[in-house]
């Protein structure tokens, strides 16, 4: 009798061990890493060209998916924590360069497949912030006439300026929106944005 009730035990203490096995794997089936990128940190200038107004910010990141389905990442948001901010740009990377993607469109994910795409920040900067910091890269901008500016890739800028970078990403995350191939439901994978 004591046999059987030791045995029955070890069978149900099986069961939800692979029962919780099995609920872990199923939230993980998707991962979603940043990754570091030399994509170039671009400033944007007001219409009249007074003022430097944005800042892009090229987030790399990249997601895997570890389950036997295919799977359809719809949508991105970026939450801008601690400073205002528009909409940002979904890319994927080619060898020839980036091509948009739009965020409303699926793009799938087959099985054990991974996919890189980059992510467009736009941080509105407030003028008492920047001026002494950006005012050669402002003047450069109205000299060439020019609304946007190269300033280097992500990596060289975070070397210049780390201050600036931890105080416009320190608190700003990620959102993107999932959905298997036979569902109506959306699972939402968020990330803290690394700098």
């Amino acid at each position: 009798m004591y046999i059987y009730r030791v045995k029955g035990i070890q069978i149900i203490s099986l069961l939800i061990f692979i029962l919780f096995i099995s609920c872990t794997s199923i939230k993980h089936n998707v991962i979603v890493i940043q990754e570091k990128t030399n994509q170039p940190v671009i400033l944007r200038i007001n219409k009249n060209k007074s003022q430097i107004r944005f800042i892009h910010f090229p987030i790399k990141i990249k997601i895997t998916n570890n389950s036997s389905q295919k799977e359809s990442f719809y949508s991105i948001k970026y939450n801008y924590n601690s400073i205002r901010g528009t909409s940002a740009l979904l890319f994927e990377e080619h060898k020839k360069g980036l091509k948009r993607s739009f965020k409303s469109d699926a793009k799938f994910i087959k099985p054990k497949e991974s996919k890189e795409y980059i992510i467009s920040s736009a941080h509105y900067l407030k003028q008492d912030n920047i001026k002494l910091l950006f005012s050669n890269y402002l003047e450069k901008m109205q000299k060439e006439n020019s609304d946007t500016l190269v300033i280097g890739s992500m990596i060289e800028f975070k070397q210049k300026y780390p201050e600036f970078v931890k105080n416009i990403l320190g608190k700003d995350s990620l959102k993107l929106f999932f959905k298997k191939q036979d569902s109506k439901d959306f699972n939402v994978i968020k990330i803290p944005i690394k700098f």
